[in-house]
């Protein structure tokens, strides 16, 4: 930043004015730096609630399991899917670790339903007493499901 120093009557004065013009340029500064970047922001916050609408993701997708049969180290389990939200959501994939998905299809569940599909699944070693289904729904997210034998 430059001084600018003028001396008129005496140090006093030559002091008083070479503070307020360092002000008055940084205030100018910081102005343009504010303007600068609430330019730059507002395209940003007009588009904030394109990106951000309301029934968006899988948080609304309640899910329960329940296991229909087990033999050796397959089971056959019926999941439920409960939408609160309202839009429509479509599983599309389920996986499991240690284990071959076996018949899951892909499975509408419109705003407001429920509904149930059966998932079958092939364990590679001995069945664990708790393991989590990975739930794919596309392009509104994944999400975990814990079952509990």
């Amino acid at each position: 930043m430059k001084n600018i120093w003028i001396s008129c009557a005496g140090i006093h004065d030559t002091l008083r004015f070479t503070f307020h013009s360092q002000l008055k340029v940084m205030l100018t500064v910081m102005n343009r730096r504010k303007l600068l970047l609430a330019f730059l922001a507002c395209p940003i916050l007009a588009a904030a609630p394109a990106f951000s609408h309301e029934g968006h993701g899988v948080s609304h997708v309640k899910t329960s399991v329940t296991l229909r049969k087990r033999r050796g180290r397959t089971l056959h389990l019926i999941v439920t899917f409960l939408n609160q939200g309202r839009d429509a959501v479509m599983l599309e994939t389920v996986a499991v670790e240690n284990a071959q998905v076996l018949n899951a299809v892909k499975t509408a569940v419109p705003a407001g339903a429920l509904v149930e599909a059966p998932v079958s699944l092939r364990f590679h070693d001995d069945v664990p007493g708790i393991f989590t289904l990975m739930l794919d729904f596309g392009e509104h997210g994944k999400g975990p499901v814990t079952v509990t034998l």
